[in-house]
């Protein structure tokens, strides 16, 4: 090892050490007594500066949770066009999942008026029993089905929290 490697080691070892001994009462047995012989060993002074705010355990769940979330969306957003779309007896694509029906259709008015953006996404919650339009409109069908996978995951949040028990 070269004495670059190793002071960096020993600088880690006694930033380590520096945690541990400021929250004594949370790193105990071992941990502790490793940095004890750091200190002795190598003169860490913990009064020297404060040891950096460690994030709590519910912090740290959420970090997590939130990435793993951020993982699944990104691969359920890439399934999604993969998706086979039906066509009602009106002509319209839609797609049933998790108790939301999600319809692609192509709004009259737009097309009266020759807009551009003419693409609408409807989607009905059948477990709570309401119906939400997308505000967006979008120029194609392709377009309006990628943009009615983010319209179903605000619908989704917003059942969750409608779900949630009331706190008195």
């Amino acid at each position: 090892m070269k004495p670059a490697e190793i002071e960096a080691i020993i600088l880690k070892n006694q930033q380590a050490a520096k945690i541990i001994l400021a929250n004594s009462e949370r790193y105990a047995g071992l941990p502790l007594l490793w940095a004890e012989a750091i200190r002795k060993k190598h003169g860490v002074d913990v009064a020297d500066e404060a040891p950096p705010e460690l994030p709590d355990f519910k912090e740290r769940f959420a970090r997590e949770e939130a990435k793993v979330d951020n993982r699944n969306l990104k691969s359920r957003r890439k399934r999604w066009d993969l998706k086979e779309w039906r066509v009602s007896r009106k002509g319209n694509a839609y797609i049933v999942k998790f108790h939301f029906t999600v319809v692609v259709y192509q709004s009259a008015k737009a097309k009266a008026l020759n807009w551009e953006a003419k693409w609408r996404v409807w989607i009905t919650d059948q477990l709570l029993n309401n119906s939400k339009v997308d505000p967006k409109a979008y120029r194609s069908e392709a377009e309006a089905k990628s943009g009615a996978f983010d319209f179903l995951v605000r619908m989704q949040q917003e059942r969750e929290v409608s779900n949630l028990p009331v706190l008195r």
